[in-house]
């Protein structure tokens, strides 16, 4: 049961890097970063660390969301140019096709 869930989590990891490549950099960054673990440590922060990791926390959060916006319109245009360019898989005209 792990290996076929470590199975299903590469897959999807995967499938993740191939049609949302920027927001894969993204993470990576994200995950390679010395300060995540700063970030993510609650303790007896001053004021100014909080809004340093406040700030920190929204400029993640801004690139995360403008490399979404940048692979979905990269996805939607690579779906709508290869089905408007796809030929029909039934060539025969209309009135010839038997149901």
């Amino acid at each position: 049961e792990h290996l076929q869930r470590m199975k299903a989590l590469s897959k999807t990891v995967e499938l993740g890097k191939r049609f949302f490549p920027r927001c894969s950099e993204v993470l990576n960054n994200i995950m390679d970063s010395d300060n995540l673990s700063q970030l993510a440590f609650i303790g007896d922060d001053t004021p100014e660390e909080r809004q340093r990791k406040k700030r920190r926390y929204i400029e993640i959060q801004e690139a995360l969301i403008k490399a979404f916006t940048e692979d979905k319109v990269e996805l939607d245009s690579s779906t709508l140019s290869s089905s408007s360019s796809t030929t029909p898989i039934c060539r025969a005209p209309p009135s010839k096709l038997n149901f």
